[in-house]
């Protein structure tokens, strides 16, 4: 483990400058001579030094001294628009879907009461007679609301909430011990805030150090903003995916859940058996989750990715060689924040604090 001073930067936010990959420039030395490569070189850092903010600035001077830039325009009011305009743009704002939390009591399209439970339905031709269709204005947000509800329901039969082990029930950020790595915790306080750039959260370390502690903590936050969040070890979900291979039907509700619920932690992977099947089923589940638009998920191992990848290799395949762990990892470095989690074990401190009492 490295020491704090040698510490790699964190992902949680991506680098502003990407650098040529190794492989490009390999295919590059095949085509071109050394004297030639230097010149591409040259060239493309005149280029980029061109256009750093200094230099741009006094362009931007010099352009203003010469002709001066002319007063922005103040952006018209509704006040000062005519009527027509007036009620054409209040019309088109009546006209969007409902909020979760609004004020409007009747609809302005379909124009029957605002309720939590149902919708009012319209005539998409009033010039024809035809099927009526929901109110694009009153129905998004009933049928939200519904499937919130629903899987809150499917949550509280399923697992009796979001599965967080009794011995975790208690652990929040507030909770985290002090001599827990405070970097990580601050980072995985801005990832539970949706401050950071990706949707996908790697934690990593050595065993006792507050990984899951700070996942929970996570998982804590999203439930408290009222969305969905699941807990889930990596062997238990393997299980599931056994039980429903053999025609169990509530443990596919249950896999369904992972694939869509708000937050989904899922613990210890990599302690599983290896087996191409299990990795598949992860290559899925990870896949399924980085595709889809607002769901977060949140990662822990014992492992770095590199080790993972290395422990998921199959026997007589060489190290570096292509195997399906790799498609696993791959999308792990492309799309998670990586943060190892470092400092003391906490376990072992713990148990040192209970044997001095």
């Amino acid at each position: 483990m490295s020491a704090n001073n040698d510490r790699p930067e964190l992902r949680l936010v991506k680098p502003a400058e990407q650098q040529i990959a190794p492989e490009i420039l390999e295919q590059a030395q095949k085509y071109f001579t050394p004297e030639q490569l230097a010149q591409i070189t040259a060239k493309r850092e005149q280029l980029k030094d061109r256009w750093e903010v200094s230099q741009i600035g006094d362009v931007a001077a010099q352009l203003s001294a010469v002709a001066p830039v002319p007063a922005a325009k103040s952006k018209p009011s509704l006040a000062s628009a005519p009527r027509i305009v007036v009620d054409a743009v209040k019309k088109k704002q009546q006209m969007e879907p409902l909020p979760a939390k609004t004020e409007i009591a009747v609809c302005p399209k379909c124009h029957l009461p605002v309720r939590d439970d149902a919708y009012g339905f319209v005539n998409p031709d009033p010039t024809r007679f035809v099927k009526a269709e929901p109110c694009p204005v009153c129905s998004p947000r009933v049928k939200a609301m519904k499937a919130a509800k629903k899987m809150e329901r499917e949550l509280g039969t399923l697992f009796g909430g979001a599965n967080i082990p009794d011995y975790a029930r208690s652990w929040s950020f507030a909770t985290y011990p002090a001599d827990g790595d405070q970097i990580a915790k601050d980072e995985a306080w801005a990832f539970a805030n949706k401050e950071t750039m990706q949707r996908g959260l790697y934690l990593w370390g050595e065993l006792g150090h507050g990984k899951t502690s700070l996942a929970v903590s996570i998982l804590k936050v999203f439930m408290a903003r009222g969305e969905s969040g699941l807990y889930i070890r990596a062997p238990q979900y393997l299980r599931l995916v056994n039980q429903v291979a053999r025609g169990n039907d509530t443990q596919a509700a249950i896999l369904d859940l992972a694939y869509s619920v708000g937050c989904l932690v899922l613990d210890d992977l990599g302690v599983e058996q290896a087996t191409p099947a299990a990795i598949k089923q992860f290559y899925e589940l990870v896949e399924e989750r980085r595709g889809t638009n607002g769901l977060y998920t949140v990662i822990t191992s014992n492992l770095s990715i590199d080790d993972l990848e290395e422990r998921w290799r199959p026997a007589g395949i060489l190290p570096g060689a292509f195997h399906d762990g790799m498609r696993v990892t791959d999308r792990l470095r492309e799309s998670w924040g990586t943060l190892e989690i470092e400092g003391i074990s906490l376990r072992a401190a713990n148990y040192a604090v209970e044997e001095d009492q």
